[in-house]
């Protein structure tokens, strides 16, 4: 036979594969209809079973014929059952989970094994957002770890029960295409199925790489990877950004995963922030703590940035320690580090490899730019690392009695700490550097005995500390027990550039001043050190 004719991506080849579905789902209707013949038993039509037959063998041999030619187009019952079935799952209300069939051998190849789902609300929206085709081209992307792939069998799951035909193209298949469709489900060649994907009416799922070739309506899915995200938007794509997970997400989803404990689940939550690959799927990992420990000690900030910016030159590790945070929308908002934890120990490995450069990079990333969330984020670290060795710090009075007054206060140095309970900070030595382990405890971000409530911002524009927390903060600070109370003071820590600029912020609710002698002042957190050598500002753009 001419070599040619064997080509997957020549027109002829193409008419085979075609011609050998249609015979194949021809043969499933003759199937179905002798099938339904036998059954009526002794009244059944003899003829009728042997002309079905006789169509049988004929459409056989066509297709041994056309198999023998190259042409390699299947059906795969497992894979029509599993398309069948999942046309009819539902979803929990109560739990949000959605029980999957099993999949078959050729999903599992190249997809999550996954047999329950947890449905984010997310999930709903991108769905949604896909199957409504006002933008024909989607393209979902985010952090790596938050479960973009598990989302294909949400839509799939829609789209099943919509009745539409999907051709699946996965980067790591192995060369191997899969059809879904109203008659059943067919493996073909990557170059298989194009008939299909000239339809406008269809979808092509793709994961990993770009969707060429195809006027069907195409949903890519894929990691922060510059390259497939520029190409795929400057056709015209709709970016969507799959959100990190919410503790409440995961508390949500934590029965699928039993043998990950419940403070597990919070400890790695505190590590890795909202990533579910981490936080349940591999809570249990012996490598789970080392591998973001090596990603922290990889990195530097040339490293956040590349992640930051989404480009190929990011590398894994870099990516762990960046979330990509949407908006209601689920378009891209901005920004962040993954967690406290991540954020702390890259300013600590900074501190101690790359100083100048992080100090640097604290004093020239201002503005509401890409970087600006990361650079927040860092400058709090920054200031929990500095404070508690002490020293001398300007701050400027907030009080209408004092409003504008600047002096140089003496922070004396004390160890870092960290507390669940509010009782445990009456027994903590003066110069204690106390932060809460976790966000429960909005109006402060530190505590210091005697007299001491620290929020640390970098913008102008912060939600009021509410007054019932501030009393509660004088029952266990030393000053604020004292007969009569002596002052307490709410300390903003801000960066320089907005020392000068930031205005008193009224608290939210009343507060009886002569119970409660509340003093308000604003930190300056000054970024190079007196006497350092004079350095030159490098902005990094966002």
């Amino acid at each position: 036979m001419d070599q040619r004719l064997l080509t997957c991506t020549s027109p002829y080849m193409q008419k085979m594969e075609d011609r050998l579905i249609s015979l194949q789902q021809r043969l499933d209707r003759i199937r179905d209809l002798m099938e339904a013949e036998l059954l009526k038993g002794p009244s059944r039509d003899k003829d009728l079973v042997e002309s079905y037959k006789s169509a049988e063998e004929r459409l056989m041999d066509e297709v041994k014929i056309l198999e023998s030619q190259g042409a390699k187009v299947t059906r795969d019952q497992g894979l029509s059952e599993f398309w069948s079935q999942l046309a009819t799952v539902k979803i929990d209300n109560a739990t949000r989970v959605m029980e999957l069939p099993q999949l078959p051998k050729q999903l599992l190849a190249f997809m999550p094994p996954v047999e329950r789902l947890y449905v984010r609300k997310c999930y709903d929206v991108l769905s949604d957002v896909v199957i409504a085709g006002e933008e024909k081209d989607i393209l979902v992307t985010g952090t790596p770890g938050t479960g973009k792939s598990c989302w294909q069998f949400h839509l799939l799951q829609r789209l099943a029960g919509l009745g539409c035909t999907v051709v699946l193209d996965w980067a790591n298949s192995d060369g191997v295409r899969v059809l879904f469709s109203p008659e059943g489900a067919f493996v073909g060649s990557r170059d298989s199925f194009k008939q299909q994907l000239l339809d406008p009416n269809n979808f092509f799922l793709v994961d990993g790489q770009l969707p060429v070739g195809a006027v069907a309506r195409r949903v890519e899915t894929t990691s922060p990877k510059h390259s497939l995200l520029h190409r795929f938007l400057k056709d015209g794509a709709d970016e969507r950004i799959m959100p990190p997970w919410t503790l409440e997400e995961l508390e949500a989803a934590a029965p699928l995963f039993p043998n990950v404990s419940r403070a597990k689940m919070h400890e790695l939550f505190d590590m890795w922030g909202g990533s579910v690959r981490w936080v349940l799927a591999r809570a249990n990992s012996p490598i789970n703590e080392e591998y973001l420990v090596r990603a922290i000690d990889r990195t530097d900030l040339h490293a956040l940035k590349l992640a930051a910016d989404r480009s190929d030159a990011a590398k894994e590790v870099s990516n762990v320690l960046i979330h990509h945070i949407p908006n209601a929308q689920l378009r891209l908002s901005h920004v962040a580090m993954a967690s406290r934890y991540v954020s702390d120990m890259v300013v600590k490995k900074l501190l101690k490899s790359y100083e100048l450069e992080l100090r640097n990079f604290l004093a020239a990333s201002t503005g509401e730019g890409q970087l600006g969330v990361v650079r927040g984020n860092l400058f709090e670290s920054f200031v929990h690392q500095v404070l508690p060795k002490g020293g001398k710090f300007t701050v400027r009075y907030l009080d209408s009695e004092s409003e504008g007054e600047e002096e140089v206060v003496d922070v004396p140095s004390g160890e870092p700490c960290t507390f669940e309970d509010i009782k445990e900070v009456a027994s903590l030595p003066d110069g204690c550097h106390c932060r809460p382990k976790s966000k429960v405890f909005q109006s402060v971000d530190f505590l210091r005995q005697p007299n001491d409530i620290g929020q640390v911002t970098q913008n102008l524009q912060h939600a009021p500390a509410q007054s019932a927390r501030i009393r509660e903060w004088f029952e266990v600070l030393r000053a604020g027990k004292e007969t009569p109370p002596g002052p307490v003071y709410l300390t903003y820590v801000v960066p320089p550039e907005i020392f000068k600029n930031l205005k008193e912020i009224r608290l939210k609710g009343p507060l009886d001043k002569t119970k409660y002698p509340l003093r308000h002042r604003v930190m300056k957190m000054p970024f190079m050190r007196a006497g350092a050598l004079a350095y030159r500002p490098i902005r990094f753009c966002g």
